[in-house]
């Protein structure tokens, strides 16, 4: 879980710090949570276009620019959720119109912070997966999984994050372990996340970070034809 903080407030970034760290260890003690937090806006929209957060809180009033004007150039280019806060109710409606997650009024209150960070799990639903390496217990999430290849006894996890994390298991086993209806076996070596695909070829499925999941020549027909019941439904679900 990789959350970033833009506020040029030492203390409310203390305060939502402590408050993010206290929550995840209580109520997701085994999600590690990456906090990245930035006073500069600037710097903040220049690491975010490398990067790729799972949830954004941006302060409205900062020293050099607004901080709404950040959250709609950032909901022109990607989907992340975020949450606006700010002593002043001026933006929250029109927070709403760009999609906002969630606004909250300064003083911030931590139980409206908590409530927000419920409904963010509740709706992403957070899935994960977990392995053993060198004693100590991995766990994944799920959605940043791009794709997974196995090589000889090893599986290789490529995720959203630029991460290629490397276990000792099957793929078979960890396709059994996932029981996840968005992951999709294209050949005997690759298991690909459907909601990644961003481009079919006659050989392959690419991703959001460019790389290709071979298909199975024998099995392209039905292999492309799961994907498009998938996505199809995935449309019908998001209107209803």
């Amino acid at each position: 879980m990789k959350i970033g903080i833009c506020d040029d407030s030492l203390n409310d970034i203390k305060l939502i710090s402590a408050a993010i760290k206290k929550y995840y260890s209580s109520k997701f003690p085994k999600i590690t949570c990456e906090l990245c937090v930035f006073t500069d806006a600037i710097e903040f929209l220049n690491n975010y276009n490398e990067s790729n957060y799972d949830l954004l809180f941006i302060d409205i009033f900062l020293n050099d620019t607004n901080g709404f004007n950040i959250a709609q150039q950032i909901n022109k280019e990607k989907n992340t959720p975020i949450i606006l806060y700010s002593s002043s109710k001026d933006f929250a409606v029109e927070g709403y119109q760009i999609n906002l997650f969630g606004y909250l009024l300064k003083p911030l209150s931590i139980n409206k912070l908590y409530t927000f960070l419920d409904r963010f799990h509740e709706v992403n639903q957070t899935k994960t997966i977990s392995f053993i390496k060198k004693g100590k217990e991995e766990i994944i999430l799920t959605k940043n999984i791009l794709f997974i290849e196995s090589k000889g006894r090893q599986v290789y996890i490529h995720t959203n994050k630029n991460q290629k994390l490397v276990y000792y298991d099957s793929l078979d086993n960890v396709e059994k372990r996932l029981d996840d209806p968005k992951f999709l076996r294209t050949h005997k070596s690759y298991l690909v996340n459907m909601k990644k695909i961003t481009k079919l070829n006659q050989r392959w499925f690419e991703v959001e970070n460019g790389e290709h999941v071979i298909i199975k020549i024998k099995e392209y027909k039905k292999i492309v034809q799961q994907y498009h019941d998938f996505i199809i439904k995935e449309n019908i679900d998001e209107c209803f």
